[in-house]
């Protein structure tokens, strides 16, 4: 199950790399270099624990059954595939980087009309269903450090897009939440 889930996670961060370097419009702001190592050093660091984890920890929070993981795969599966939905939607407005693109346009569509940042929710569902997978205490260090990451990235995007669109992108904030539909 495990082998599964590294496949599925190489094929995943290789789509994202591909479409970084394929899908280019022109860019009218960007992140500084500092901030993307700022949030990018938790992803990596996140990725890197949920592997190491796999086999360098001993102390269990879920049960080494089939069925847990199953549940996990599963779940990493969904999450996947929402944060696919979510770029493939985005389109030309997507960058790996935090950007304004040139005649960019605020998107509340698809998974857009659910969470603000559905990539990143569904990155954050399917490491916590490797994690249950995986079922290592160690592992849990991995949602950690991918939430963390996320939300300094979200702080750095919603500062772009409040300059970008105003009282359309605040209207937004009231009507959709971040990450976790009706909640948060």
């Amino acid at each position: 199950m495990l082998t599964i889930l590294s496949i599925a996670w190489l094929v995943f961060w290789g789509y994202w790399l591909i479409s970084a370097v394929t899908s280019y419009a022109p860019v009218q702001r960007r992140e500084s270099h500092v901030s993307r190592l700022l949030y990018g050093i938790f992803v990596i660091l996140s990725m890197l624990i949920l592997f190491w984890a796999q086999n360098n920890s001993t102390y269990r929070f879920v049960p080494d059954t089939t069925a847990a993981k199953v549940i996990g795969v599963v779940i990493t599966f969904l999450g996947l595939g929402f944060a696919v939905w979510a770029r493939v939607h985005l389109g030309k407005y997507w960058s790996g980087n935090v950007t304004i693109k040139v005649e960019h346009k605020l998107i509340r569509t698809g998974p857009y009309k659910w969470v603000r940042n559905p990539i990143y929710t569904g990155i954050i569902i399917a490491v916590v269903g490797s994690v249950i997978a995986d079922g290592q205490i160690l592992a849990l260090l991995s949602i950690v450090c991918i939430v963390i990451g996320f939300l300094i990235k979200i702080r750095m995007e919603e500062k772009f897009l409040l300059e970008e669109f105003g009282d359309a992108f605040i209207q937004y904030k009231k009507e959709v939440k971040s990450l976790i539909p009706f909640v948060y």
